[in-house]
């Protein structure tokens, strides 16, 4: 999971596009319409041909990027923020050019060109800054070129005071404050970015641990509950099971029966035949179980030849009916003629009034199971 700083750069790149995209939509379906129609009042007013130029010229780039971004283009986001930048920088370089014309026409008063150049200046400026988003890498050429064309065209100007020069300092202030401040949070909006990705991701990593220990602890808990012999549930878990069903007994009211069974003839497989002879017994008595009980019934082995058969859901009729046909594919089975493939079982049915508890409630079907062994006359 870790990342590399070159993947950090392009998911930063990606998202800081996203960023622009939106930013620069608000921005230029702002001032595109706001623009335009300044344009037809100054033509309307002033019949300057020169105005109307540096207008269309700002426009140009702007319209450009408002058909873009309703189109397939916005999702090219590599093209996003260079052409948000072109958009920019047309909009400083018209508010250069505009400066130049108006200081240089005669139609306006000193008063008002002072006033209102430096103010445009500095509002563009402001608005560069606050709508540039991804191209804030690019503020440092946006604000600075077209400052520094215009200082050079003063410049030129001898008559031109240092008191009138005086009133531009605003505008270049506001292009140094905008540049400083870009520079600023651009590194900072990275490292809060690549922070975030950072937190994200250990995260992901934690959740993933914690899944893969929850995924292993689960795995001992069914080896702890598992019968190492047969793969069936344990005397541990069997206890665990009943507890649960007992108590959902009570609540609800539900038919809950056990049956205890006990293998006749194990210990005379393995004396003639040998331990591994009686495991595989017990193995196959284990697979006829679980082939004929029902998917919601618990087979747990509690001993040596003991298991425990656990009916949720079901009375003693119900459960001797499954039983029954347990016995019948047993019996079938032969290991030689001699050794007859049988078990003893005993059944109880949980009762409140009959039971005080979960051993007691084991002990009654232990009772059964030794009463039908007597009655074989295996004991």
């Amino acid at each position: 999971m870790e990342m590399d700083e070159k993947r950090f750069r392009e998911e930063y790149l990606q998202e800081i596009s996203q960023i622009t995209l939106k930013y620069g939509t608000i921005f230029s379906g702002l001032v595109f319409p706001a623009v335009t129609i300044i344009m037809f009042i100054e033509l309307l007013t002033y019949e300057s041909i020169s105005l109307v130029v540096c207008r269309v010229l700002f426009l140009i780039p702007m319209g450009v990027f408002l058909i873009c971004t309703y189109s397939t283009f916005r999702h090219n986001l590599k093209m996003v923020i260079p052409l948000h930048a072109l958009s920019l920088t047309g909009g400083m370089l018209m508010m250069t050019g505009l400066t130049v014309i108006k200081y240089k026409s005669e139609a306006f008063s000193p008063a008002y060109k002072i006033a209102s150049l430096t103010g445009g200046l500095v509002t563009v400026i402001f608005l560069a800054f606050l709508f540039s988003a991804g191209a804030r890498r690019y503020l440092i050429y946006i604000v600075s070129l077209p400052l520094i064309a215009l200082l050079i065209v003063f410049s030129l100007d001898k008559e031109l005071t240092w008191k009138e020069i005086a009133f531009f300092v605003n505008p270049v202030g506001a292009g140094l404050a905008a540049i400083v401040f870009s520079i600023i949070q651009e590194k900072f909006s990275y490292q809060e970015f690549k922070m975030k990705k950072l937190a994200e991701i250990r995260k992901i990593k934690l959740e993933e641990e914690i899944e893969e220990r929850k995924h292993l602890e689960k795995k001992l808990q069914e080896k702890v509950a598992r019968d190492d012999l047969t793969g069936v549930f344990n005397r541990r878990a069997a206890l665990s099971f009943l507890e649960k069903h007992v108590e959902e007994c009570r609540l609800n009211k539900e038919a809950l029966t056990i049956c205890y069974i006990d293998l006749d003839n194990l210990k005379k497989v393995n004396d003639i035949y040998g331990h591994a002879a009686g495991d595989k017994m017990i193995v196959n008595f284990t697979e006829i179980l679980k082939k004929n009980t029902r998917d919601c019934d618990y087979v747990c082995r509690i001993g040596g030849d003991e298991f425990l058969i656990i009916f949720p859901s079901c009375t003693a009729g119900e459960a001797e009916k499954i039983i029954d046909r347990v016995r019948n594919v047993y019996n079938s089975k032969r290991i030689h003629d001699h050794i007859k493939m049988d078990f003893s079982y005993g059944f109880a049915e949980y009762s409140m009034l009959a039971c005080n508890g979960i051993a007691e409630f084991i002990e009654l079907a232990d009772n059964n199971m030794y009463k039908h062994k007597l009655q074989k006359n295996i004991c």
